[in-house]
């Protein structure tokens, strides 16, 4: 590590309903912002149905996906539940809070070289997974 480097620093989650370890380490790499390693938890032809989108299929998609969507999100998983569908895929939701930070400014579109003003915001969501076994 140099001086320069900064290591990620991740904490526990605890999901009420989920035990599995993958979908624990999901919302620690996702909140760590890692977004490759939070895809690499997906199988190659996993779904993520995430909040107000079409589903996101396979692992790059998914990595896509959340690089474009997720920065800057920290997400607080509060319940969950995890069964297996009849195909043998399992199928994880959680739901909880999220913060997002979200970028405002009259600056904005006005060429003007002023960096927006930084604010969060604080929403509820819910996401499911499927995920070969």
């Amino acid at each position: 590590m140099t001086a320069t480097t900064r290591p990620i620093l991740t904490r526990s989650t605890d999901i009420a309903g989920i035990t599995n370890p993958a979908v624990l380490r999901y919302f620690e790499t996702l909140n760590a912002g890692d977004f490759a390693a939070a895809a690499n938890l997906f199988a190659d032809d996993g779904v993520l149905h995430a909040p107000f989108e079409e589903p996101i299929i396979g692992k790059s998609s998914i990595a896509t996906y959340l690089k474009t969507e997720a920065r800057g999100m920290q997400l607080q998983p509060q319940q969950g539940v995890s069964k297996i569908l009849e195909d043998g895929q399992v199928e994880v939701q959680v739901s909880g809070r999220v913060q997002t930070s979200a970028w405002r400014s009259s600056a904005i579109g006005s060429g003007s070289n002023e960096r927006p003003a930084r604010r969060s915001s604080d929403k509820r969501y819910e996401s499911t997974a499927n995920r070969s076994p």
